[in-house]
């Protein structure tokens, strides 16, 4: 009831939104099939597939997190409610610094730099058995991963011709809805049928292997020339 309510109130503000009428312009058509085109194929896969492996990691934890904090520290719904809370106040806080940051050091290189502790953090649910040290890591965790959402749209945008930016935005965003549908199912089998902290540990080597697949992203030429602009 509280979340409809919030969204109904979030409708006002868009009553006050005039209509601007946009000249007709010659606009080019993308064809599915030229999205499989040798120059662009690989690098539509690589953060395709970089997108999935590291959602589907966040979207089953994100399912296992209340269970597990229910059934070893027996934390009521409000603490473990924090945890949720504490991380989205992070996603808020670095989304403008690390989109500077990004444009500063270069982009692939930052994203690289934010996720390699990412599978460290995971693992440390199997070791840790503070609840609030967990908090506070599993807040960082996902400011980290919250710091290459500027730096990737942006790399995205930079790798492909313009024409095909919409689409290669789409094809980033079915990744993420992937992984973040998959991700749960993964989970829950492990939290099933073997350790408890097992889904952590599955997490942690599912985000290795997006670690991996980051480095294949790629990293246009003119961005190497604007970080050395910078620099001089």
């Amino acid at each position: 009831m509280f979340g409809a309510a919030v969204n109904t109130i979030s409708l006002l503000p868009g009553l006050k939104l005039g209509i601007k009428k946009i000249e007709k312009t010659e606009i080019k058509t993308i064809k599915i099939s030229e999205l499989f085109k040798p120059d662009i194929f690989p690098t539509l896969l690589s953060f395709f597939c970089f997108h999935l492996l590291m959602t589907t990691a966040l979207g089953g934890v994100n399912l296992i997190i209340p269970l597990y904090l229910a059934s070893v520290y027996g934390l009521t719904p409000y603490r473990i409610g924090w945890f949720f809370t504490a991380q989205s106040i992070l996603n808020l806080l670095t989304q403008i610094p690390s989109g500077r940051l990004a444009d500063r050091y270069g982009r692939k290189k930052f994203i690289i730099i934010c996720i390699l502790f990412v599978p460290l953090l995971y693992t440390s649910w199997h070791f840790l058995d503070d609840w609030r040290v967990l908090l506070i890591l599993n807040s960082i965790l996902f400011g980290l991963w919250s710091m290459t959402w500027p730096g990737s749209l942006a790399l995205l945008s930079e790798s492909v011709p313009t024409q095909m930016i919409g689409a290669a935005f789409g094809v980033r965003m079915t990744s993420v809805r992937l992984g973040f549908t998959i991700g749960p199912i993964i989970a829950s089998y492990f939290y099933s049928n073997y350790s408890s902290t097992s889904p952590f540990l599955a997490a942690a080597i599912i985000t290795l292997l997006g670690v991996l697949c980051a480095f294949t992203l790629k990293e246009p030429a003119k961005e190497d020339e604007q970080v050395v602009n910078k620099s001089n």
